[in-house]
């Protein structure tokens, strides 16, 4: 595996073996995370092979403002997951997809997954995005506020705020939320 500066280099003379890498590197990781916009396993699978593509095309951008690869190929996931939604016809439900109850006892376990899903589905996309990254694909601050153009601070703003909604629509309350560096908000 070759270190990251390394790699950047190669990867901007479109080394095939370097881009290999890369996929092989960051393919589930931008999977999960368009999966997660588009909520289709066949469109995820295409916009995340296009995001290699493009990142392949522009290789002369990549690292320009010092940031990793990672959070460069998010920002390229990013645009192409809302380029999708921006032209699909088809409203989209709230679902769990490949969950079934099995069980008067699974039957709870679905409804709530669906509970969290739809309180998901209640906030802003940007704060749907913010959580996303953070918590379900562990990028760090730094890199989110990469991803979606804001600064770290913002980033945290919004995750609170997310938090604070969340926790509103359980009727949770203002409990104690630890991030995943372990910091409470």
């Amino acid at each position: 595996m070759l270190p990251e500066a390394l790699l950047i280099e190669q990867a901007r003379a479109r080394s095939l073996p370097a881009w290999s890498e890369i996929y092989a590197r960051h393919f589930d990781q931008i999977y999960k995370y368009v999966y997660f916009r588009v909520r289709d396993p066949e469109a995820a699978e295409d916009i995340s092979s296009d995001v290699f593509v493009k990142a392949f095309e522009r290789a002369d951008r990549i690292n320009q403002d010092g940031a990793p690869i990672v959070a460069w190929l998010y920002r390229i996931a990013r645009n192409a997951a809302f380029d999708h939604l921006r032209h699909r016809v088809v409203r989209q439900r709230v679902e769990a997809p490949g969950v079934e109850a099995r069980s008067a006892d699974d039957a709870e376990g679905v409804a709530d997954r669906l509970d969290t899903l739809s309180a998901l589905a209640r906030l802003s996309l940007e704060q749907q995005e913010v959580l996303q990254l953070r918590f379900i694909q562990g990028v760090p601050t730094e890199q989110v506020a990469r991803v979606i153009g804001k600064s770290e601070a913002a980033v945290k703003s919004i995750q609170v705020r997310a938090l604070q909604k969340l926790r509103w629509q359980f009727g949770v309350g203002a409990r104690h939320v630890v991030t995943p560096e372990g910091q409470g908000i």
